[in-house]
């Protein structure tokens, strides 16, 4: 019995199969079985020729239908795919996206009258909320991650992902991400999701597969609480520019106002906001407050647009984020998935010149803008290379829409001059740190064509900060008589580097410093100068040792414990023995311009290196940041050497914060601070790499997580001492951790530089930190 019943039901199974293949096959000219794929560099093709027409009549392809699949037509094809949500890959024309194109729903181009999918009004929200300090900055190849998984989830409830959330990020999600990109109007790059993405994805502003624009979040509108002094709506003046708001009252985030829709409007024009001006203050005009906030040196805080902000905003020298990204290096004919170029095609785009896809590629698109462009501001029409004195005007507030030309004030004189002056920006660049590990940041990028052009660096600029352009920054830093590691670029040292007088500003630097030296005049170098010694070239040895960093305090007429450890760290820094005992060599080096500072080391004198070792990189959990006194009662929880969390034989993960690097240690003692020792070969390799491939007494700043997750700021340096109890782990001796209020063991005092590096730790922003460990 029970077998003739599981007879006749797969008999109805197999029926049912049979109906959906006919009825799938009856409605088979809709399907993409019938669609062969379609590749650049196709020759006289019916298929690519019948796609041409296609995209003609769509208004997405401009020439006429060869049957070549060439230039054009690999732009067209992007730009379709990015308008109805596929993944973006001008090369290919699958058959999924001939048949949409060749389908009703097709999304048809400007000037057509083509059905299209009706735009979702709102997204569903993601199914676990996701709070700002859990978002970080995603990358390819990353496995396992629950923050991938989360983002895969949200891709495939918006229609951009058919895969399952298998928390690995590879080739099917890296598309997803470059089709929200595209859709998002963000940089399709699709290795790389950042925050600003990652924000817009899991708001209810995200646009979906099928949604036409981004709409703003839908929140409760709180109404101002004084309606009547809210700001007359803007209007745009006969250039287009939108015009000054008659009074300012401050705007909060999540209102709805007319106030809110001047002001991005202005965003816009400025290149701060890319959504559109619906007056709703929400996710993505609180991005672009920050954006621009940040940009005018104000204090950041995108949910208040104050009236400081938006008078700064509406003024005619307002800094546009254009002028301040880009590095004018000259771009080309033929450059592809490049920022400099992706950002100039957004500033076309905003001018009226260029109409397709932001992609990064130069070719006949983007030349025929530049040639209009060119046109514009009286430059000789060529199309294919936008020339830095070209992308000056371009990035300038007072760059020529479309349909208009370049106004400048002739400069005075008996006779009016053949050329005009071209009145440029007058905001004062703003500079933001970089550091080790920033990926695809167009800061970096911008400077590392600046580099380049110095002859500093010798490789293309990538927007991704690793080993070569810290080598490059250390170049310049002591060809510019600055001190650094060459892992950041500070403000000041960007500020200089990117300097129209640079090389009169290095010799005035250089002059300073020689001028400090004289003061040194007196100090001898072919005497030997032992601990416990006192007198005048003591008082000059340990001035300059105060001067180098590696003393901290007023200089001393004695060569007390501490000033021994200063030698010390001096000697390792600079390649001498380090034996503490200030000799002619010694003496001979610290007095002139040669010498490394503690800021500018990374050298070491260790006998042994340790041999390369493989091993998987660790992925520590960054939490919340603490700064633990460590003599405090919240300390001895913590450091005790038999009760704590973190006691003799206890293991923990150290973090470098400037590179993401992190290697196991285990403590083996320490009463004033933690010795440690790496647990392992790998876990030596991996602290070494910290140190550049050499060991030094370099204070770093660290996070060190413990067993329990806790995430705490520390200072560590990278020269082994001392004895080991570790064998096998490619490491003779012991190395130190230092947290808040450490002192040493020799002087028992509070070293200075481990404090200075524990602050630093204790100051990052934990998610800025997980995203260096994720990209290791």
């Amino acid at each position: 019995m029970k077998r003739g019943l599981t007879r006749r039901f797969l008999c109805a199974l197999l029926c049912a199969a049979l109906f959906l293949t006919s009825a799938a096959a009856a409605d088979g000219d809709a399907g993409a079985d019938n669609y062969i794929e379609l590749k650049y560099g196709m020759k006289d093709d019916e298929g690519v020729r019948q796609m041409q027409r296609r995209l003609i009549e769509l208004g997405y392809l401009s020439s006429s239908a060869t049957g070549g699949y060439w230039d054009q037509t690999k732009e067209a094809v992007a730009l379709y795919q990015a308008s109805v949500g596929l993944p973006v890959n001008g090369k290919v024309a699958t058959a999924e996206m001939q048949a949409l194109l060749f389908g009703t729903g097709n999304g048809g181009g400007s000037g057509q009258t083509v059905e299209t999918v009706a735009p979702v009004e709102t997204t569903p929200a993601p199914a676990t909320p996701v709070y700002e300090s859990e978002i970080f900055e995603l990358h390819y190849a990353m496995e396992g991650s629950d923050a991938v998984r989360r983002m895969q989830k949200r891709l495939k409830e918006l229609g951009f992902f058919g895969g399952g959330a298998s928390g690995g990020y590879w080739s099917q999600t890296k598309e997803a991400v470059a089709a929200f990109q595209a859709k998002a109007g963000l940089p399709v790059d699709g290795k790389t999701a950042s925050v600003e993405m990652l924000n817009l994805l899991y708001s209810q502003a995200a646009p979906s597969a099928v949604s036409e624009t981004v709409d703003p979040l839908k929140a409760p509108v709180i109404v101002d609480a004084d309606p009547t002094a809210t700001p007359a709506p803007a209007s745009a003046d006969e250039s287009g520019q939108t015009g000054t708001p008659a009074a300012y009252t401050e705007l909060r985030a999540y209102v709805e106002n007319e106030a809110v829709r001047a002001m991005q409007k202005r965003l816009k024009e400025l290149g701060f906001f890319a959504g559109n001006a619906t007056g709703g203050y929400y996710n993505v005009t609180i991005t672009a407050v920050e954006l621009f906030q940040r940009a005018a040196g104000l204090a950041v805080n995108g949910k208040v647009a104050t009236v400081e902000m938006q008078e700064r905003l509406f003024a005619a020298d307002a800094p546009n984020a254009y002028s301040l990204s880009a590095s004018y290096g000259e771009l080309s004919y033929g450059m592809e998935n490049n920022d400099q170029v992706r950002l100039m095609q957004r500033r076309l785009s905003r001018l009226g010149y260029y109409t397709d896809v932001a992609t990064g590629n130069y070719y006949s698109a983007t030349s025929r803008a530049v040639a209009a462009f060119q046109e514009a501001i009286g430059f000789e029409v060529d199309g294919k290379v936008a020339t830095t004195a070209m992308l000056r005007i371009l990035y300038a507030n007072n760059a020529p829409a479309f349909g208009t030309s370049l106004e400048a004030t002739p400069e005075p004189g008996e006779e009016p001059t053949s050329e005009p002056a071209v009145e440029e920006s007058t905001a004062e660049p703003v500079y933001t740190e970089l550091t080790y590990g920033l990926t695809n940041n167009e800061a970096v990028s911008a400077l590392q064509q600046r580099l380049k052009a110095l002859g500093f660096l010798s490789c293309d600029a990538t927007g991704n900060y690793y080993s070569k352009t810290a080598d490059a920054v250390c170049s310049f830093l002591s060809y510019a008589c600055m001190t650094g590691d060459g892992n950041t670029a500070t403000v000041e040292m960007q500020r200089l580097l990117f300097a129209s007088d640079l090389e009169a500003q290095v010799q005035a630097r250089w002059a300073a410093q020689n001028a400090e030296l004289e003061e040194y005049a007196a100090a001898s170098t072919d005497i030997i100068l032992y601990p416990n010694n006192t007198g005048e070239q003591i008082l000059l040895l340990t001035k300059r040792l105060v001067q180098l960093g590696y003393l901290s305090g007023e200089p001393l007429e004695t060569y007390t414990s501490d000033v021994t450890e200063a030698v010390m760290w001096f000697q390792n820094s600079n390649g001498l023995e380090a034996d503490g005992i200030a000799g002619p060599k010694t003496l001979s080096l610290i007095y002139t311009t040669g010498a490394i500072s503690a800021a500018g080391s990374m050298t070491g004198s260790a006998d042994v290196a340790p041999a390369t070792t493989d091993g998987t990189a660790y992925h520590p959990v960054i939490r919340s940041i603490r700064n633990i006194d460590f003599f405090s009662s919240a300390g001895d929880k913590y450091f005790n050497r038999q009760t704590g969390i973190f006691c003799d034989g206890a293991q923990a993960i150290v973090t470098d914060v400037e590179t993401g690097i992190s290697y196991q240690v285990k403590r083996r003692g320490g009463y004033n601070h933690a010795d440690v020792e790496p647990v392992t070969a790998f876990d030596t390799w991996q602290m070494y790499r910290i140190y550049g491939l050499q060991w030094a007494w370099t204070r770093r700043a660290v996070i060190v997580t413990l067993s329990d997750g806790t995430s705490l700021a520390a200072s560590i340096n990278g020269m082994p001492h001392g004895n080991s109890s570790i064998s096998g782990n490619n490491m003779d001796g012991h190395t130190c951790i230092h947290f808040l209020n450490s002192r040493t063991h020799s002087s028992d005092k509070v070293d200075a530089a481990h404090q200075a590096a524990v602050a630093t730790a204790a100051s990052m922003s934990a998610g800025t930190i997980q995203a260096r460990v994720n990209a290791q």
